[in-house]
């Protein structure tokens, strides 16, 4: 008899334990969005004389680049935010349209309304053909890109602007 009434003891005891670790589980979750943390990651530098800690937010709300977003730019249809007056190489951009953040990585495409090249833009700046239409500009990384981009698209031979973005995970380009 004790058998039989341990044996049907042992599920009961389980589907308690079950649901009392589920509940848990919830609770932290919600606990951890209730209330946002944020971590840093401490790369260690070693020079030659003194050690230097150099300090990375790990993650940052993208909420966070609308809010403090002073100016935004159109590339492909893509409405791209960024923070500062200027981009440029390596800043990071939130892109509304796909609701992601991403690294500018430097590279504009442009797409002419002509099959060549008009010599105004031959002659401004060092393009490289890459379809019939399209050329490639790459970017130096002291040349504010949204203001290019805009100068570019002034051109009434050029159709569109695009600033290539890269969309991996941020902390594996610092």
């Amino acid at each position: 008899m004790q058998k039989i009434i341990f044996i049907s003891s042992v599920p009961i005891i389980a589907a308690l334990l079950l649901s009392a670790c589920n509940n848990s589980e919830k609770t932290e979750v919600n606990n951890s969005q209730a209330l946002p943390k944020t971590a840093e990651i401490i790369i260690k530098e070693p020079s030659k004389n003194q050690k230097t800690d150099t300090i990375f937010p790990k993650k940052e709300s993208s909420q966070g680049i609308m809010k403090k977003a002073s100016k935004s730019i159109n590339s492909s249809g893509d409405k791209l935010i960024f923070n500062s007056e200027q981009l440029f190489k390596g800043d990071v951009i939130y892109n509304q349209n796909l609701k992601q953040k991403g690294v500018v990585t430097g590279t504009l495409t442009i797409t002419l309304n002509t099959d060549s090249l008009p010599d105004e833009l031959k002659n401004n700046y060092e393009l490289v053909k890459s379809t019939a239409h399209n050329y490639t500009l790459l970017v130096e990384k002291d040349v504010d890109i949204a203001g290019l981009s805009k100068d570019l698209n002034n051109y009434s031979s050029v159709s569109n602007v695009e600033v290539a973005i890269d969309y991996s995970p941020i902390e594996t380009h610092f």
